[in-house]
């Protein structure tokens, strides 16, 4: 009996041993599958981060490229209205060159008056050698 008893109390003994060791074992597992969950969480946050991070970096690329065109637009603009001003310049230039000329024309047939023949006629009563009267000198200098 007492050789039973101690094998009973040996085997309770192991038995208690193994599920200690079982509970332990357990807990050790519960331990990796939490520590193993967040290391994954921690990797999905900074994969999300470098995402988030790469889509940014996207973006600024995006918005430096529009603000580039922008200003290339922006300065194809300056230079076409300059060359606009320019040519608006040029052509008014023109245009007073050509009015000053026409008017220094005009002067130039306000100085003398033409006349048809017939009044150089009709004032040197037909180009005789006689004097002219007072009323054809008076037509001839005439003034329209």
């Amino acid at each position: 009996m007492r050789r039973l008893r101690l094998e009973l109390k040996q085997t309770m003994d192991m038995y208690s041993t193994a599920c200690k060791e079982a509970l332990t074992a357990k807990q050790k597992a519960t331990e990796l599958h939490r520590w193993k969950l967040e290391e994954e969480q921690r990797l999905e946050q900074v994969r999300l981060a470098q995402e988030a991070a790469l889509a940014l970096a996207e973006n600024e690329k995006l918005k430096c490229m529009a603000a580039m065109e922008a200003a290339e637009a922006a300065q194809r603009i300056a230079v076409m209205e300059a060359q606009k001003r320019r040519n608006a310049e040029m052509k008014a230039f023109k245009e007073a060159e050509e009015k000053k000329k026409a008017i220094e024309a005009k002067t130039y047939d306000f100085m003398f008056r033409k006349y048809t023949i017939e009044e150089i006629e009709a004032a040197t009563n037909n180009f005789s050698r006689e004097r002219p009267t007072l009323r054809a000198k008076a037509r001839f200098c005439e003034w329209d």
